[in-house]
């Protein structure tokens, strides 16, 4: 998917927003509705269109969601789904709100700076 396109549901989800794209992924933020007005936040990752085909990288997307899957910790997303809808593999994770990390310390470091180290710990 390029970024000019954009999808407004996949499967029973409904896309939010575009969070992150690169490698061979793509990551949205996404609601669930269930029933009497329910509703749940995800992040979903999946395999990018043109790499949806590949063996190679659905293999990486499902070997990422068994590793993740067996870590169990407070600062860890939880894996909650592995499928795959319309010949695209995804991973459905807990959406976390909050800042971005990556941004973060990209700011840091274009100012010459670094995470401190009891910041760094406690993430």
């Amino acid at each position: 998917m390029s970024d000019k396109q954009s999808i407004t549901h996949f499967g029973n989800y409904e896309v939010i927003e575009r969070i992150s794209a690169g490698g061979m992924a793509e990551i949205f933020k996404a609601k669930k509705e269930g029933l009497g007005g329910f509703q749940r936040m995800f992040a979903l990752k999946r395999v990018s269109p043109e790499y949806a085909g590949n063996e190679e990288y659905v293999d990486m997307l499902v070997e990422e969601a068994k590793i993740a899957g067996l870590l169990n910790h407070a600062n860890i997303v939880q894996i909650v789904d592995l499928g795959q809808i319309d010949d695209q593999p995804y991973i459905a994770m807990e959406y976390i709100n909050g800042p971005n990390l990556g941004k973060a310390i990209e700011r840091l470091r274009t100012r010459d700076n670094v995470l401190p180290v009891p910041h760094a710990v406690f993430i």
